[in-house]
């Protein structure tokens, strides 16, 4: 056996190679398995491929080592060859080569369980090191000031506030589906996505502030978030086209109309910025959506724990009694997807009591006959009537002619 520089340096080159190649797979490792077919675990199959030909290459240098170690020959030159590989190992080591994983790790549903530490680790730096402030600037364009009407206990008022196109195009042209990994996005991914837009913040952020400024009665002002909700025109045109494209809470507010799904979505912003706990009741076989807000057990929507809020018109909070179009009552369990932890809203026996007292006088006055009444009859039914008119003036009720 002849000592070879020659070959020595080569082989060590090889290594080099495997070497760096290996590094680069183990530090985008995720990254390749993304960019191709899920099914084909690319990146944990070049580990596997390069690290068995460096175990190979390591085997055979070691057995080359006790061979010459065995008949006492080129021992220098060996503990010469191991203290270069000492050295090749360190600066390929140190060489980085981390492709940019922004936009992989940016994808909502990514979950591959042997790696969701590394995962959160780098999200946690990337977001660390490289969140910056939304700029407001760039999308305070096409102003308009808008007066939000509410109702509180019979009392008409509003909030005058300035919305911008500039953010309302942006919000508009972001897309509607979740991009994912393994695991479909679910309902409340698409809610959350929808919620916690940061650019919307900071144009939703100064609107709830000025419902605290109204009054410092917390329920009051829930009150008043709800009621300016439900005040904003239902988009009965989108509903009608069939051809429905969901808005993010801040394109309700600007636009002045919504459906069911972006009008709750809207109160449910509200009432998490004024510390409540907050869910939203979907009600998947009647296609409607609507806001549950924690209450006292008794007042609460089917035993849930929260009060029903509808979004679509004016109503009294706790009535899930209305009629929806191509559908009719509501009777079905909702699914309920949670926003948010918070406050009760513990007075709403108010609403509770109101609400059952509304739809009695409706009875009532529907048991009259439509022939002509007796003074007394006719006396008794508008006493009615007046009771039913305080509270549909005092919730600002929409409703039509009685049957």
């Amino acid at each position: 056996m002849r000592w070879d520089w020659n070959k020595t340096f080569i082989g060590m080159f090889r290594l080099g190679l495997m070497v760096l190649s290996f590094s680069f797979v183990i530090q985008n490792e995720v990254i390749l398995n993304d960019e191709f077919l899920p099914q084909i675990p690319v990146g944990f199959i070049l580990v596997f491929v390069i690290g068995f030909f460096i175990l190979r290459h390591i085997l055979r240098t070691f057995k080359w080592y006790s061979s010459c170690c065995k008949k006492k020959r080129y021992q220098t030159n060996v503990i010469v060859h191991f203290c270069l590989y000492l050295i090749l190992f360190s600066i390929v080591l140190s060489i980085p080569v981390t492709l940019d994983a922004t936009s992989t790790l940016q994808k909502d549903t990514l979950q591959n369980s042997e790696h969701i530490d590394l995962l959160r680790n780098i999200a946690e730096t990337i977001t660390t090191t490289e969140s910056v402030t939304p700029d407001a600037s760039r999308f305070k364009t096409d102003p308009k000031t808008v007066d939000y009407n509410y109702i509180l206990r019979g009392v008409h008022g509003h909030i005058t506030y300035t919305v911008y196109g500039g953010l309302n195009d942006y919000l508009k042209e972001l897309p509607r589906s979740i991009s994912y990994y393994t695991t479909p996005p679910t309902d409340i991914d698409f809610i959350n996505r929808n919620l916690n837009d940061e650019n919307q913040k900071l144009f939703l952020d100064p609107f709830v502030e000025q419902i605290k400024g109204i009054t410092p009665n917390k329920d009051d002002q829930a009150r008043i978030a709800i009621s300016l909700v439900q005040n904003i025109n239902y988009d009965t045109a989108a509903f009608m086209s069939d051809n429905v494209k969901g808005k993010y809470p801040y394109e309700v507010l600007y636009t002045g109309s919504g459906l069911c799904s972006g009008k709750s979505e809207l109160i449910a912003y509200l009432l998490r910025g004024l510390g409540y706990e907050v869910v939203i009741f979907s009600f998947n076989t009647e296609n409607h959506d609507a806001i549950g807000i924690k209450c006292p057990q008794k007042y609460s929507y089917r035993d849930t724990g929260y009060c029903f809020v509808e979004s679509t018109s004016p109503s009294i909070i706790t009535d899930a009694s209305g009629d929806y179009v191509g559908t009719g009552k509501l009777t079905t369990m909702p699914n309920i997807l949670k926003i948010c932890d918070g406050n009760s809203f513990d007075s709403v026996s108010e609403e509770y009591d109101d609400n059952i007292n509304y739809y009695k006088l409706c009875n009532d006055m529907n048991s009259y006959p439509s022939a002509t009444l007796s003074q007394s009859d006719y006396n008794e039914l508008k006493s009615y009537h007046d009771e039913w008119q305080k509270l549909v003036d005092k919730y600002g009720i929409e409703v039509a002619l009685l049957n």
